[in-house]
Protein backbone atom coordinates (compact mmCIF):
# COMPACT_ATOMS: atom_id res chain seq x y z
CA UNK A 1 0.00 0.00 0.00
CA UNK A 2 2.57 2.35 1.04
CA UNK A 3 4.54 1.49 -2.58
CA UNK A 4 1.06 2.20 -4.10
CA UNK A 5 1.11 5.40 -2.70
CA UNK A 6 4.21 6.70 -3.54
CA UNK A 7 3.42 5.68 -7.10
CA UNK A 8 0.71 7.65 -7.08
CA UNK A 9 2.00 10.57 -5.36
CA UNK A 10 4.85 10.50 -8.15
CA UNK A 11 2.80 10.06 -10.75
CA UNK A 12 0.69 13.31 -10.27
CA UNK A 13 4.32 15.15 -9.13
CA UNK A 14 5.78 14.15 -12.79
CA UNK A 15 1.82 15.41 -14.22
CA UNK A 16 2.16 18.87 -12.54
CA UNK A 17 5.97 19.47 -13.62
CA UNK A 18 5.37 18.78 -17.25
CA UNK A 19 2.16 20.63 -16.99
CA UNK A 20 4.36 23.73 -15.78
CA UNK A 21 6.96 22.57 -18.01
CA UNK A 22 4.64 22.79 -20.94
CA UNK A 23 3.46 25.97 -19.71
CA UNK A 24 7.26 27.48 -19.21
CA UNK A 25 8.47 26.36 -22.72
CA UNK A 26 5.31 28.12 -24.36
CA UNK A 27 5.26 31.61 -22.43
CA UNK A 28 2.56 34.29 -23.55
CA UNK A 29 1.31 37.60 -22.29
CA UNK A 30 -2.23 39.22 -23.41
CA UNK A 31 -2.59 42.76 -22.62
CA UNK A 32 -6.42 43.55 -23.26
CA UNK A 33 -7.32 47.10 -23.13
CA UNK A 34 -10.61 46.85 -22.30
CA UNK A 35 -9.82 46.54 -18.84
CA UNK A 36 -6.97 49.05 -18.23
CA UNK A 37 -7.49 52.42 -16.78
CA UNK A 38 -4.18 53.23 -17.59
CA UNK A 39 -1.39 52.51 -19.85
CA UNK A 40 0.60 52.07 -16.81
CA UNK A 41 -1.43 48.44 -16.20
CA UNK A 42 -0.66 47.75 -20.06
CA UNK A 43 3.18 48.08 -19.65
CA UNK A 44 2.97 46.21 -16.06
CA UNK A 45 0.83 43.32 -17.37
CA UNK A 46 3.52 41.19 -19.66
CA UNK A 47 5.58 38.44 -17.68
CA UNK A 48 8.28 37.84 -20.12
CA UNK A 49 8.83 40.77 -22.28
CA UNK A 50 8.05 44.42 -22.52
CA UNK A 51 5.51 46.47 -23.77
CA UNK A 52 6.65 49.53 -24.90
CA UNK A 53 5.34 53.02 -27.08
CA UNK A 54 6.26 56.40 -28.88
CA UNK A 55 4.86 59.71 -30.72
CA UNK A 56 7.74 58.60 -33.39
CA UNK A 57 6.96 60.86 -36.00
CA UNK A 58 3.74 62.31 -35.48
CA UNK A 59 3.63 65.66 -36.94
CA UNK A 60 2.18 67.00 -34.18
CA UNK A 61 4.25 65.83 -30.82
CA UNK A 62 0.86 65.88 -28.75
CA UNK A 63 -0.24 63.17 -30.72
CA UNK A 64 0.95 60.36 -28.81
CA UNK A 65 -0.35 56.71 -28.32
CA UNK A 66 -3.10 56.95 -25.45
CA UNK A 67 -5.94 54.34 -23.74
CA UNK A 68 -9.90 54.98 -24.62
CA UNK A 69 -11.60 53.89 -21.98
CA UNK A 70 -14.77 54.80 -23.39
CA UNK A 71 -13.60 53.00 -26.82
CA UNK A 72 -11.47 50.66 -24.41
CA UNK A 73 -8.97 50.82 -27.02
CA UNK A 74 -5.12 51.68 -27.07
CA UNK A 75 -5.47 54.38 -30.19
CA UNK A 76 -1.69 55.26 -32.22
CA UNK A 77 -2.22 58.36 -34.28
CA UNK A 78 -0.27 58.50 -37.70
CA UNK A 79 3.19 57.90 -36.91
CA UNK A 80 3.08 56.86 -33.53
CA UNK A 81 4.40 53.27 -32.97
CA UNK A 82 4.60 50.20 -30.59
CA UNK A 83 7.11 47.47 -29.49
CA UNK A 84 7.15 44.09 -27.57
CA UNK A 85 10.57 42.98 -26.72
CA UNK A 86 11.09 39.24 -24.82
CA UNK A 87 12.93 39.08 -22.20
CA UNK A 88 16.33 37.39 -22.05
CA UNK A 89 16.81 33.83 -23.17
CA UNK A 90 13.38 34.18 -25.30
CA UNK A 91 12.49 35.42 -29.25
CA UNK A 92 8.94 36.83 -30.47
CA UNK A 93 7.42 33.94 -31.81
CA UNK A 94 3.70 35.24 -32.61
CA UNK A 95 1.91 38.65 -32.20
CA UNK A 96 -1.71 38.55 -32.64
CA UNK A 97 -3.46 42.30 -32.98
CA UNK A 98 -7.35 42.51 -32.25
CA UNK A 99 -8.91 46.20 -34.09
CA UNK A 100 -11.94 47.72 -31.93
CA UNK A 101 -15.52 47.52 -34.18
CA UNK A 102 -14.55 51.65 -34.78
CA UNK A 103 -10.62 50.60 -36.14
CA UNK A 104 -9.93 52.96 -38.58
CA UNK A 105 -6.09 51.44 -40.16
CA UNK A 106 -4.62 48.46 -39.94
CA UNK A 107 -1.05 48.78 -38.84
CA UNK A 108 2.41 48.35 -40.95
CA UNK A 109 5.31 46.04 -39.95
CA UNK A 110 8.55 47.99 -39.26
CA UNK A 111 11.23 46.41 -40.72
CA UNK A 112 11.55 42.99 -42.37
CA UNK A 113 11.52 40.32 -39.36
CA UNK A 114 9.34 38.17 -39.89
CA UNK A 115 5.44 38.29 -41.87
CA UNK A 116 2.78 40.60 -40.83
CA UNK A 117 -0.64 40.12 -42.24
CA UNK A 118 -4.47 40.70 -41.19
CA UNK A 119 -3.44 41.22 -37.67
CA UNK A 120 -1.09 38.41 -37.10
CA UNK A 121 2.84 38.80 -36.92
CA UNK A 122 4.71 35.35 -37.26
CA UNK A 123 8.78 35.30 -36.84
CA UNK A 124 11.68 35.15 -34.77
CA UNK A 125 12.77 37.92 -33.22
CA UNK A 126 13.74 39.79 -29.74
CA UNK A 127 11.52 43.04 -30.55
CA UNK A 128 9.10 43.97 -32.96
CA UNK A 129 7.61 47.36 -33.81
CA UNK A 130 4.20 48.46 -35.28
CA UNK A 131 3.56 51.96 -36.75
CA UNK A 132 0.36 53.62 -37.91
CA UNK A 133 1.61 54.27 -41.42
CA UNK A 134 -1.53 56.47 -41.96
CA UNK A 135 -1.46 60.26 -42.47
CA UNK A 136 -4.10 62.93 -41.49
CA UNK A 137 -5.48 62.18 -37.96
CA UNK A 138 -6.38 57.92 -38.68
CA UNK A 139 -6.41 56.35 -35.34
CA UNK A 140 -5.32 52.51 -35.59
CA UNK A 141 -7.46 51.40 -32.21
CA UNK A 142 -5.96 48.14 -30.68
CA UNK A 143 -8.66 46.39 -28.25
CA UNK A 144 -5.80 43.07 -27.60
CA UNK A 145 -2.72 42.24 -28.13
CA UNK A 146 -1.28 38.58 -27.53
CA UNK A 147 2.23 37.96 -27.90
CA UNK A 148 3.46 33.82 -27.58
CA UNK A 149 7.23 33.58 -27.10
CA UNK A 150 9.96 29.92 -27.88
CA UNK A 151 12.41 29.73 -25.80
CA UNK A 152 13.71 29.41 -22.02
CA UNK A 153 13.45 32.01 -19.65
CA UNK A 154 16.06 33.27 -17.41
CA UNK A 155 14.11 33.68 -13.46
CA UNK A 156 13.66 37.46 -13.69
CA UNK A 157 13.94 39.68 -10.80
CA UNK A 158 11.40 42.08 -10.05
CA UNK A 159 11.40 45.79 -10.48
CA UNK A 160 11.09 47.57 -7.19
CA UNK A 161 7.59 48.85 -6.23
CA UNK A 162 6.45 52.14 -5.51
CA UNK A 163 3.69 52.74 -2.95
CA UNK A 164 2.70 55.97 -5.05
CA UNK A 165 3.07 55.72 -9.04
CA UNK A 166 3.43 59.37 -10.95
CA UNK A 167 3.56 60.18 -14.63
CA UNK A 168 5.07 57.74 -16.90
CA UNK A 169 8.72 59.54 -18.00
CA UNK A 170 8.05 60.68 -20.95
CA UNK A 171 4.49 60.68 -20.72
CA UNK A 172 1.62 63.42 -20.95
CA UNK A 173 0.79 64.47 -17.08
CA UNK A 174 -2.68 66.18 -16.83
CA UNK A 175 -3.57 68.85 -14.18
CA UNK A 176 -4.57 66.41 -11.12
CA UNK A 177 -1.22 64.84 -11.59
CA UNK A 178 0.59 68.00 -9.82
CA UNK A 179 0.17 68.22 -6.51
CA UNK A 180 0.81 71.22 -4.11
CA UNK A 181 2.51 69.50 -1.71
CA UNK A 182 5.98 67.40 -0.94
CA UNK A 183 5.74 63.86 -1.80
CA UNK A 184 7.22 60.92 0.16
CA UNK A 185 7.68 57.79 -1.34
CA UNK A 186 8.40 54.48 -0.41
CA UNK A 187 10.06 51.54 -2.56
CA UNK A 188 9.68 47.84 -2.05
CA UNK A 189 11.89 44.80 -3.38
CA UNK A 190 11.02 41.37 -2.75
CA UNK A 191 13.21 39.45 -0.93
CA UNK A 192 16.94 39.00 -1.32
CA UNK A 193 17.05 41.95 -3.36
CA UNK A 194 18.32 45.67 -2.75
CA UNK A 195 16.82 48.74 -4.56
CA UNK A 196 19.29 51.65 -5.85
CA UNK A 197 17.75 54.47 -7.88
CA UNK A 198 18.88 58.13 -9.23
CA UNK A 199 16.89 61.53 -9.12
CA UNK A 200 18.66 62.95 -12.36
CA UNK A 201 17.18 61.00 -14.81
CA UNK A 202 19.68 58.46 -15.39
CA UNK A 203 19.06 54.88 -15.03
CA UNK A 204 20.37 53.49 -11.73
CA UNK A 205 23.07 51.11 -11.24
CA UNK A 206 24.55 49.56 -8.04
CA UNK A 207 26.72 52.13 -7.82
CA UNK A 208 23.76 54.40 -7.66
CA UNK A 209 22.30 55.97 -4.16
CA UNK A 210 21.16 52.83 -2.34
CA UNK A 211 17.47 52.93 -0.81
CA UNK A 212 17.42 52.69 3.05
CA UNK A 213 14.49 54.96 3.80
CA UNK A 214 12.10 57.30 2.40
CA UNK A 215 12.39 59.46 -0.01
CA UNK A 216 10.78 62.88 0.10
CA UNK A 217 10.48 64.92 -3.11
CA UNK A 218 10.14 68.79 -2.65
CA UNK A 219 9.78 69.64 -6.22
CA UNK A 220 9.40 68.12 -9.99
CA UNK A 221 11.41 65.13 -10.31
CA UNK A 222 11.83 61.92 -11.99
CA UNK A 223 13.15 58.97 -10.27
CA UNK A 224 14.32 56.05 -11.67
CA UNK A 225 14.98 52.99 -9.67
CA UNK A 226 16.35 48.94 -9.74
CA UNK A 227 15.93 46.15 -7.72
CA UNK A 228 19.51 43.73 -7.98
CA UNK A 229 19.57 40.82 -5.98
CA UNK A 230 22.27 38.32 -4.12
CA UNK A 231 23.84 37.25 -7.56
CA UNK A 232 24.06 40.58 -9.30
CA UNK A 233 21.58 40.18 -11.75
CA UNK A 234 19.47 43.35 -12.12
CA UNK A 235 15.83 43.62 -12.59
CA UNK A 236 14.40 46.17 -15.58
CA UNK A 237 14.43 50.06 -14.63
CA UNK A 238 10.82 51.69 -13.32
CA UNK A 239 10.68 55.33 -12.76
CA UNK A 240 8.36 57.97 -12.59
CA UNK A 241 8.22 61.85 -12.62
CA UNK A 242 6.17 63.39 -9.55
CA UNK A 243 4.71 66.86 -10.44
CA UNK A 244 4.93 69.58 -7.04
CA UNK A 245 3.68 72.80 -7.86
CA UNK A 246 5.78 75.71 -6.18
CA UNK A 247 3.20 77.71 -4.67
CA UNK A 248 4.87 78.51 -1.04
CA UNK A 249 5.17 82.26 -1.28
CA UNK A 250 7.37 83.93 1.63
CA UNK A 251 5.63 86.47 3.38
CA UNK A 252 6.93 89.23 1.35
CA UNK A 253 5.90 88.01 -1.60
CA UNK A 254 2.74 89.17 -2.92
CA UNK A 255 2.76 87.57 -6.50
CA UNK A 256 4.14 84.13 -7.64
CA UNK A 257 3.41 82.32 -10.92
CA UNK A 258 5.36 79.60 -11.17
CA UNK A 259 3.50 78.10 -14.30
CA UNK A 260 4.27 74.59 -12.31
CA UNK A 261 0.23 73.65 -14.41
CA UNK A 262 1.52 74.25 -17.76
CA UNK A 263 2.28 70.71 -19.09
CA UNK A 264 2.74 71.13 -22.15
CA UNK A 265 6.61 70.50 -23.56
CA UNK A 266 10.08 72.47 -24.43
CA UNK A 267 11.42 74.17 -22.39
CA UNK A 268 13.50 72.67 -20.30
CA UNK A 269 16.01 71.16 -22.30
CA UNK A 270 14.88 72.43 -25.93
CA UNK A 271 14.10 75.92 -26.73
CA UNK A 272 12.16 75.26 -29.60
CA UNK A 273 8.03 76.40 -30.25
CA UNK A 274 5.83 74.01 -28.34
CA UNK A 275 2.44 73.40 -30.45
CA UNK A 276 -0.65 74.23 -29.00
CA UNK A 277 -1.40 72.91 -25.37
CA UNK A 278 -3.74 74.28 -22.71
CA UNK A 279 -2.29 76.68 -20.02
CA UNK A 280 -2.74 76.48 -16.80
CA UNK A 281 -2.10 79.38 -14.12
CA UNK A 282 -1.92 79.37 -10.26
CA UNK A 283 -2.32 83.09 -9.03
CA UNK A 284 -4.03 84.13 -12.61
CA UNK A 285 -2.81 86.67 -15.21
CA UNK A 286 -3.80 87.24 -18.68
CA UNK A 287 -2.49 86.69 -22.11
CA UNK A 288 -3.26 88.42 -25.47
CA UNK A 289 -1.54 87.17 -28.71
CA UNK A 290 -0.54 83.38 -29.62
CA UNK A 291 0.63 81.40 -26.34
CA UNK A 292 1.46 77.85 -25.47
CA UNK A 293 2.19 75.91 -22.52
CA UNK A 294 5.80 74.58 -22.29
CA UNK A 295 7.14 71.63 -19.53
CA UNK A 296 6.32 74.06 -16.56
CA UNK A 297 6.67 77.29 -18.29
CA UNK A 298 5.01 79.11 -20.70
CA UNK A 299 5.89 80.12 -24.31
CA UNK A 300 5.07 84.06 -25.95
CA UNK A 301 5.22 83.15 -29.76
CA UNK A 302 4.72 85.37 -32.32
CA UNK A 303 0.89 85.41 -34.98
CA UNK A 304 1.25 88.27 -38.17
CA UNK A 305 4.43 90.13 -36.75
CA UNK A 306 2.96 90.64 -33.19
CA UNK A 307 3.72 89.76 -29.59
CA UNK A 308 2.19 88.04 -27.53
CA UNK A 309 1.66 89.82 -23.93
CA UNK A 310 1.34 88.21 -20.60
CA UNK A 311 -0.04 90.41 -17.20
CA UNK A 312 -0.31 89.71 -13.95
CA UNK A 313 -3.48 90.48 -11.56
CA UNK A 314 -3.78 93.96 -10.22
CA UNK A 315 -1.24 93.69 -7.19
CA UNK A 316 -1.94 95.37 -3.81
CA UNK A 317 0.45 95.54 -0.87
CA UNK A 318 3.02 96.30 -2.61
CA UNK A 319 4.35 99.41 -0.47
CA UNK A 320 5.97 102.35 -3.02
CA UNK A 321 9.23 99.71 -3.78
CA UNK A 322 9.50 96.32 -4.79
CA UNK A 323 11.08 93.77 -6.53
CA UNK A 324 10.50 91.49 -9.76
CA UNK A 325 12.29 88.50 -11.01
CA UNK A 326 11.78 86.39 -13.62
CA UNK A 327 13.46 83.89 -16.11
CA UNK A 328 13.43 83.91 -19.93
CA UNK A 329 14.60 81.69 -22.74
CA UNK A 330 14.77 82.39 -26.57
CA UNK A 331 15.09 80.08 -29.80
CA UNK A 332 17.94 82.57 -31.09
CA UNK A 333 20.38 85.24 -29.95
CA UNK A 334 18.37 88.21 -30.51
CA UNK A 335 14.93 86.89 -29.04
CA UNK A 336 14.16 89.72 -26.41
CA UNK A 337 11.09 90.63 -23.61
CA UNK A 338 9.65 94.12 -23.18
CA UNK A 339 8.38 95.14 -19.45
CA UNK A 340 5.51 97.57 -19.12
CA UNK A 341 3.96 98.56 -15.99
CA UNK A 342 0.57 100.46 -14.65
CA UNK A 343 0.81 102.81 -11.29
CA UNK A 344 4.65 101.42 -11.19
CA UNK A 345 7.82 102.72 -12.40
CA UNK A 346 10.63 100.13 -13.91
CA UNK A 347 13.65 99.84 -13.25
CA UNK A 348 14.58 98.59 -16.95
CA UNK A 349 12.25 97.59 -19.26
CA UNK A 350 14.02 95.93 -22.38
CA UNK A 351 15.93 92.12 -21.21
CA UNK A 352 17.68 89.82 -23.97
CA UNK A 353 16.65 86.46 -22.91
CA UNK A 354 19.19 83.57 -23.17
CA UNK A 355 19.76 81.76 -26.03
CA UNK A 356 18.43 77.79 -25.87
CA UNK A 357 18.98 78.78 -22.01
CA UNK A 358 17.44 80.01 -19.06
CA UNK A 359 18.31 83.36 -17.81
CA UNK A 360 17.57 84.76 -14.55
CA UNK A 361 16.17 88.81 -14.44
CA UNK A 362 15.54 91.21 -11.61
CA UNK A 363 13.86 94.53 -11.94
CA UNK A 364 13.21 96.89 -8.98
CA UNK A 365 10.08 98.85 -9.24
CA UNK A 366 9.45 102.45 -7.69
CA UNK A 367 6.17 104.80 -7.29
CA UNK A 368 3.70 101.88 -6.29
CA UNK A 369 0.49 101.99 -5.71
CA UNK A 370 -2.45 100.12 -5.49
CA UNK A 371 -3.30 97.75 -8.42
CA UNK A 372 0.09 98.02 -9.90
CA UNK A 373 0.08 95.38 -12.91
CA UNK A 374 3.32 94.13 -14.84
CA UNK A 375 3.24 93.10 -18.60
CA UNK A 376 5.34 90.73 -20.30
CA UNK A 377 5.41 91.14 -23.68
CA UNK A 378 7.81 89.09 -26.63
CA UNK A 379 7.80 86.77 -28.94
CA UNK A 380 9.43 83.40 -29.31
CA UNK A 381 10.62 83.25 -25.78
CA UNK A 382 9.97 80.68 -23.17
CA UNK A 383 9.04 82.80 -19.48
CA UNK A 384 8.81 81.22 -15.99
CA UNK A 385 9.29 82.29 -12.27
CA UNK A 386 7.64 85.42 -12.29
CA UNK A 387 7.70 86.70 -8.71
CA UNK A 388 6.65 90.01 -7.29
CA UNK A 389 8.27 90.80 -3.60
CA UNK A 390 7.80 93.74 -1.16
CA UNK A 391 11.16 95.62 -0.96
CA UNK A 392 13.03 95.20 2.75
CA UNK A 393 11.92 98.54 4.66
CA UNK A 394 14.83 97.55 7.38
CA UNK A 395 17.84 96.11 5.20
CA UNK A 396 20.46 96.68 7.07
CA UNK A 397 23.25 99.14 6.19
CA UNK A 398 27.02 100.03 7.12
CA UNK A 399 26.28 103.56 8.19
CA UNK A 400 25.76 103.06 11.96
CA UNK A 401 25.67 106.59 12.80
CA UNK A 402 26.58 110.28 10.80
CA UNK A 403 27.56 112.81 13.32
CA UNK A 404 29.52 116.16 12.68
CA UNK A 405 32.83 116.38 13.61
CA UNK A 406 35.56 119.08 12.58
CA UNK A 407 38.18 116.43 12.45
CA UNK A 408 38.55 114.89 8.51
CA UNK A 409 40.29 111.79 8.13
CA UNK A 410 40.96 111.15 4.63
CA UNK A 411 41.25 107.78 5.17
CA UNK A 412 37.96 107.11 6.51
CA UNK A 413 36.04 104.57 4.70
CA UNK A 414 33.60 105.99 2.08
CA UNK A 415 29.98 105.03 1.73
CA UNK A 416 27.23 105.15 -1.53
CA UNK A 417 24.04 106.88 -0.31
CA UNK A 418 22.68 103.20 0.10
CA UNK A 419 25.13 102.52 2.81
CA UNK A 420 27.45 100.20 0.85
CA UNK A 421 30.79 100.90 1.16
CA UNK A 422 32.88 101.60 -1.75
CA UNK A 423 36.61 102.03 -3.15
CA UNK A 424 38.77 105.25 -3.84
CA UNK A 425 37.88 104.93 -7.53
CA UNK A 426 33.93 105.51 -6.53
CA UNK A 427 32.71 108.52 -8.82
CA UNK A 428 29.09 110.62 -7.53
CA UNK A 429 27.51 110.87 -4.32
CA UNK A 430 29.93 109.75 -1.46
CA UNK A 431 29.84 109.79 2.71
CA UNK A 432 32.95 110.27 4.62
CA UNK A 433 33.55 111.14 7.58
CA UNK A 434 29.56 111.69 8.37
CA UNK A 435 29.25 114.28 5.26
CA UNK A 436 27.93 114.25 2.01
CA UNK A 437 29.89 114.84 -0.96
CA UNK A 438 30.46 114.34 -4.90
CA UNK A 439 33.85 112.62 -5.54
CA UNK A 440 34.51 113.57 -9.34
Amino acid sequence: MRKTYSLIIAALFGLTANLFAADLANPADTLDFSVYTSLTEAEEAPLYGTFTYSVGTAANPTMKPNLSTSQKAFRLWPGNTFTMTANEGLKIAKIEITYTSSNMVQLSLLGNNGTFADGVWTGSAASVTFKNAASGTTQAKIAKIIVSYTGSAAEAVKAPQFNKRGVKIGGDANVEDVVDDTETLTLTAEAGCETYYTLDGTDPTKSSTKYTEPIVIKHTTTIKAISINEAGKSSEVVGYTYYINKMQMADSVVYYESFDKCLGYNGDVDFTQPNNSKVNLNRGGEFTGTYYAGNQCVYLARQYGSDATFTTPALDNLGKAATLTFRIAGNTATDSLKLSATNAKLGSTKFVAGNQAWKDVTVSLSDVQAGATITFAGRNLFLDEVQVKKADEKTPTAIIRVSATTATDKDAPMFNVSGQRISSSYKGLVIQNGKKFIRR
